[in-house]
């Protein structure tokens, strides 16, 4: 009998060129990116506008009359209310990513417009898990460098656990770390080889003159499928030692 085993981090990375250069695949996977970085950036655009003249509410009380006080104040709260939005959007667009990734890793296609209504579903509670482990890893990192990056590894599978998982954030949270516990060095290390290769990816694309940024963009979707094929790996394992 087979002794169930993690897969090795080299087989896990041919894994995902295998998958992601698949011609639908890759087609289906570079809507998504241009969708991704159209919707973000165009729900940012009311904040290079409304950013600089809130300025007056910081300054009113010395620099300028009441009016322009009381102009500032309501363009500040416009840049606190925009930005809100755009969080709330940069969530939905990576809840999309989340999505395809979990599609294509399992030979399925839909619609963008079926992918992006898929991931709102989810955007809501990606939030709350979003930031509930945040703070929780920053306080670690705040309070001890150590438990910081403990925390991050316990929680690396959170963000799946809710969009492809369906689960809520703070069950999210308590799964992940049981998917992590006995294995804990093994999905730490292959984070860090992750880190690595996709730091090696994008300083390769910045040396491409003009297109370097676009291609960034256009290859976004693999910096998700990479760690969604360990979520899948991890929980393949873990039904094994429980059989």
């Amino acid at each position: 009998m087979q002794k169930n085993k993690l897969t090795p981090v080299v087989e896990l990375i041919k894994n995902s060129f295998q998958i992601y250069f698949k011609k639908e695949n890759l087609i289906y996977l570079t809507k998504i990116a241009l969708v991704y970085f159209g919707i973000v950036t165009l729900s940012s655009i009311p904040l290079f506008f409304l950013a600089p003249s809130s300025f007056g509410f910081i300054h009113g009380f010395k620099l300028f009359s009441q009016a322009r006080f009381d102009l500032g104040f309501w363009n500040l709260a416009a840049v606190l209310i925009s930005l809100l939005a755009v969080i709330i959007i940069v969530l939905w667009m990576a809840a999309t990513l989340i999505v395809a990734v979990s599609l294509v890793a399992m030979g399925k296609i839909i619609s963008v417009r079926e992918t992006l209504a898929r991931a709102w579903s989810s955007t809501k509670n990606l939030f709350i898990q979003g930031v509930l482990g945040g703070l929780v890893v920053t306080l670690g990192l705040v309070l001890l460098i150590i438990p910081g990056l403990v925390f991050g590894v316990w929680f690396t599978f959170a963000g799946f656990l809710v969009v492809a998982g369906g689960l809520g954030a703070i069950e999210s949270l308590k799964k992940s770390k049981a998917m992590v516990s006995g294995i804990f060095w093994a999905v730490a290390g292959r984070n860090a080889v992750f880190i690595i290769l996709i730091g090696l990816i994008q300083m390769g694309a910045s040396f491409i003159p003009y297109a370097g940024g676009l291609v960034l963009i256009l290859f976004s979707p693999y910096y998700v499928l990479l760690p969604y094929l360990l979520y899948e790996d991890v929980k393949r394992f873990k039904a094994g030692e429980e059989a």
